[in-house]
């Protein structure tokens, strides 16, 4: 695998990645899209993020879709309502590239 970094707008330190250097980037560019919407949409913090399923694996099939389970951080604030959020974020299944999918906290790069 390939360690790969983005620099962040706010000054802080990079994520460290580790990306096969195989990966398209295309791919890759769509799985932190989604990743991004999801914080965004759902007021998270994604701290964590990692491929799951056959690619992780190592043993993908050509049909094999992209699977990413993540770990996300809710404002305080979730924490201490009375009735508190939903601890899984689940979202529909749509495409990415010819065949993959998301749900479940699951994002191509997903449960």
């Amino acid at each position: 695998p390939v360690a790969r970094s983005s620099l962040k707008t706010d000054g802080s330190m990079p994520p460290t990645r580790h990306i096969p250097a195989a990966m398209d980037p295309a791919i890759l560019a769509l799985i932190d899209g989604r990743l991004e919407a999801i914080a965004r949409d759902h007021a998270v913090r994604i701290a964590f993020a990692v491929e799951s399923g056959s690619r992780a694996w190592g043993f993908p099939s050509p049909d094999s879709d992209y699977d990413c389970r993540f770990v996300f951080i809710r404002p305080v604030a979730d924490y201490l309502k009375l009735f508190p959020k939903r601890d899984v974020i689940e979202t529909p299944l749509t495409p990415v590239a010819a065949a993959s999918s998301i749900g479940n906290g699951e994002t191509p790069c997903s449960r």
